[in-house]
Formats: C-alpha cells, sequence, structure tokens
C-alpha cells in the first residue's frame, strides 16, 4: 500500500500565557529550541495535524513563502521567532509527503 495522501493541519495561535499553563509544552519546545529566523518576539503555535497512513514527521514555518527556514521535528506545539503577524507552516509525513502552506494571523 502506498501512502500518497497528504498531511492535514489545523494550525491555531496560542497566547503566551496559554503556553505557560502547560509545563509540558514548554519542556518540549525548550528541548528542540525556538525557531528562530529574525529578530521578533517569541510566539507560539499549536499545530494539531493528521496523516493518514505514516505519521507526522517534520515542519516548516516562514514568514515568506520564498524564504522558509529549514525543517524541524513535528511537535504539535512550538514556539518560533518571525517577524510579523502572518507566518506559513506546512508539514510532511514519514514518506516525504508534504501539505500545502498554511497561512496564519497571529496575535
Amino acid at each position: 500500500m502506498l501512502d500518497q495522501e497528504l498531511p492535514t493541519l489545523t494550525p491555531k495561535p496560542m497566547t503566551e500565557r496559554a503556553a505557560a499553563r502547560n509545563a509540558a509544552v514548554i519542556r518540549r519546545a525548550a528541548a528542540y529550541g525556538t525557531i528562530y529566523c529574525g529578530a521578533a518576539p517569541r510566539r507560539w503555535l499549536r499545530l494539531p495535524a493528521a496523516d493518514g497512513l505514516s505519521g507526522l514527521n517534520a515542519l516548516q514555518i516562514a514568514s515568506n513563502r520564498a524564504h522558509p527556514c529549514g525543517w524541524r521535528p513535528y511537535l504539535p506545539t512550538i514556539s518560533y521567532r518571525l517577524p510579523g503577524h502572518v507566518v506559513y507552516v506546512r508539514i510532511e509525513d514519514r514518506v516525504g509527503n508534504v501539505s500545502r502552506w498554511y497561512r496564519i494571523k497571529t496575535q
């Protein structure tokens, strides 16, 4: 059986206060480091995602889709520092299928 299904994502901005209430979220994000692609305040995203067969592998984030940050291990909640109030996120499953770019307006 081949996995040709693209992963799907339901991104949601998350406030610093909401992230601070969940110590496990902070520990996981700290283990992988904040995604940093420019001077900006730290922001958080919840990234509930789904993939039909193989599972999720990595995510990519950008303030400009033409110049994205590098791929990072997929986590359901991430912290990042990118300029601007609009970011784009896409995810990859374990066999290499990549989702479309999702546009997220942050606070």
